[in-house]
């Protein structure tokens, strides 16, 4: 039985590859046409698939136990418990500070390329950032901000660069909430080596797909914005 299966699953193939090639001797532009609009119709089946696969997949997980939080995209998190911090990265001296909330005195008078309130919940640290001075935030408001983890906006981030690829979306669920500026040559410095101890050059591209399976690119130049429009999640670019 198995080896009739894939008999008959050989000789389709044979008969595929076979009027694939007579259609490309007979119309190339055509056949080159046909096999990009056919590709490009596969990856979006294929990555909505996916994500259809992770939204069940987080249903199951919140109906086997509420209580687990497992990176799930739009989750109510205000029940759980938060413990915040600051953390501080200067990208010339390559350093980062770490610090307590209550006392972040001792950085008021400091300035910093990137600086983020941090929120640890159940081992893992989520990140809202903040103005470059300590001093311009309001904190208690930010912090409500943690309460909703916003949808996974970007399903693939690829980041190209020398010639080489890289995937990069995987540590992007910790920054899914409101207000959140991302992906700028700031950001990315430091989140390539937080995250994958990788150097970014200074031409770059990122090959970007969305939740709605469109595709697009940014550079060095622009940055996503995650923003609550007409009570919708979205992003921006800038």
């Amino acid at each position: 039985m198995l080896s009739s299966v894939i008999y008959y699953l050989a000789c389709s193939g044979l008969i595929v590859m076979g009027g694939t090639g007579a259609f490309y001797l007979y119309d190339r532009d055509l056949a080159q046409e046909t096999f990009f609009n056919v590709s490009w119709e596969l990856t979006k089946q294929y990555h909505n698939a996916r994500h259809q696969f992770n939204e069940w997949e987080i249903v199951i997980n919140n109906f086997v136990n509420e209580d687990n939080e497992s990176n799930v995209n739009g989750i109510e998190m205000n029940d759980l418990k938060c413990e915040f911090g600051i953390m501080g990265y200067n990208k010339d001296e390559d350093t980062t500070f770490t610090m307590e909330l209550d006392k972040i005195e001792y950085l008021k008078d400091m300035t910093f390329d990137l600086l983020w309130l941090t929120c640890v919940k159940k081992g893992e640290k989520y990140f809202i950032r903040l103005d470059n001075k300590i001093e311009n935030n309001n904190l208690d408001e930010i912090k409500k901000l943690f309460d909703t983890k916003m949808d996974k906006m970007l399903l693939q981030i690829e980041l190209e660069q020398n010639g080489e690829k890289k995937e990069i979306q995987h540590n992007m669920k910790f920054f899914y909430f409101e207000n959140n500026k991302v992906l700028d040559k700031e950001f990315l410095i430091w989140y390539l080596r937080y995250f994958y101890s990788t150097e970014l050059k200074e031409q770059y591209k990122l090959c970007i797909i969305d939740s709605e399976v469109n595709m697009f690119d940014i550079d060095e130049t622009k940055s996503i914005n995650l923003i609550n429009k007409d009570n919708k999640y979205k992003y921006e670019i800038i």
